[in-house]
């Protein structure tokens, strides 16, 4: 089983991640062309989200065995963190909106100052309400976990995100070189 795992999580997670990077690109010249890509997009975007469930559902899984939680326990952290996520993603998306924003008031040609200023406000409080959202994370595992899970959260949620940057890595190192064979 352990070896296993070993084997499959990494491959799973490196395949599923393939698809959550943006595989396409505006090329879009005509309206014919702009509609192919808007579609196109939808069901990239389809296929991202149904990988980020399975990602969530193995990092709950991985999380479960590595603070080694009952049944019960292991649903309300999930709960916890699936609820903090929601709500995160949210809060990202925003920015990134909000950014996209910024960029353009940048580009006039004289600058709107309150338009910047409010866009401004704006990320400074998505950072505020992310901060927010981490301490309530940290603060609902604290009445959830032990003090050694809580421990093995903090190490768990480190090395796991190292290892999702280094499969995301490699992914895009594969395509970039696949892409420039195909050239």
């Amino acid at each position: 089983m352990n070896v296993a795992r070993k084997v499959l999580v990494p491959g799973l997670l490196a395949s599923a991640l393939v698809f959550t990077q943006p595989v396409l690109h505006a090329q879009a010249q005509s309206e014919g062309s702009k509609k192919i890509h808007r579609q196109e997009n939808a069901v990239s975007e389809k296929k991202r989200e149904e990988i980020r469930k399975r990602i969530e559902a193995m990092r709950i899984w991985k999380l479960t065995e590595a603070l080694k939680l009952d049944a019960e326990t292991s649903g309300k952290v999930s709960g916890l963190l699936s609820a903090i996520d929601v709500q995160r993603k949210a809060i990202r998306h925003t920015n990134m909106q909000t950014m996209k924003e910024l960029r353009n008031a940048l580009k006039a040609s004289k600058i709107n100052e309150e338009k910047v200023e409010s866009l401004l406000k704006k990320l400074e409080d998505n950072r505020h309400a992310l901060q927010e959202l981490q301490d309530k994370e940290q603060n609902g595992l604290k009445d959830i976990l032990t003090i050694e899970q809580q421990a093995r959260y903090l190490v768990f949620e480190h090395e796991f995100q190292h290892e999702m940057r280094n499969i995301i890595a490699t992914s895009r190192a594969e395509r970039a070189g696949a892409s420039g064979k195909n050239r």
